[in-house]
This record gives structure tokens, C-alpha cells and sequence, in this order.
């Protein structure tokens, strides 16, 4: 695993967080999330819900830490950047 980026990190004060971050993994660059609190348990049913955007790292501008790191506030957004961009991704989510 390369450089590890913080792409968005939020903490409340009754204790819920959302954490976003960046990584390459082979050839793949992820995407990894993960929400914790009232707000996870209340739409999903369980205390922490967590996502991984997965794409072929050959296919992301060279950039793309940097690019995901510079503002991005939650993982829809992401998505949405990516799919305006035309990167293709798979998503895997638990709760």
C-alpha cells in the first residue's frame, strides 16, 4: 500500500464521525468510508456503516489524491465527480 490520504473527516459533538480515505492497493485505487453515530443508526440500523469505491488506478488521472483530498465533503460527491469524469468504479458498502 503507497501514501494513505485523508479525503474528508468529520466529528460531531455527540460523538458520530465520518471518516473518507484515499489509498492505491495494487492496481486499484480505493476509496474507503466509513460513518459512525445517531445519524448511521437511524437510516441503517447499526452503529457504523462502511463503504469502499474501488477503480482501476490505471484509469485515474495521476493526480488523484491530491484531486480527492482538495474538498470533497462525503462519498456521494465522490461518485458524482467520478462518473462526471467517466471513471468507472464499484462500490462495496456493509452496515
Amino acid at each position: 500500500m503507497d501514501e494513505k490520504v485523508t479525503v474528508y473527516r468529520f466529528v460531531g459533538e455527540k460523538g458520530e464521525s465520518t471518516t473518507i480515505e484515499a489509498y492505491f492497493k495494487g492496481d486499484k485505487l480505493v476509496v474507503q468510508g466509513c460513518d459512525t453515530g445517531a445519524s448511521a443508526t437511524g437510516a441503517l440500523g447499526d452503529w457504523d456503516y462502511e463503504y469502499w469505491l474501488y477503480a482501476d488506478k490505471a484509469i485515474c488521472p495521476g493526480n488523484i489524491l491530491e484531486i480527492l483530498k482538495s474538498g470533497f465533503r462525503g462519498f456521494t460527491a465522490i461518485k458524482q465527480w467520478f462518473d462526471e469524469q467517466q471513471i468507472g468504479y464499484d462500490v462495496v458498502s456493509y452496515a
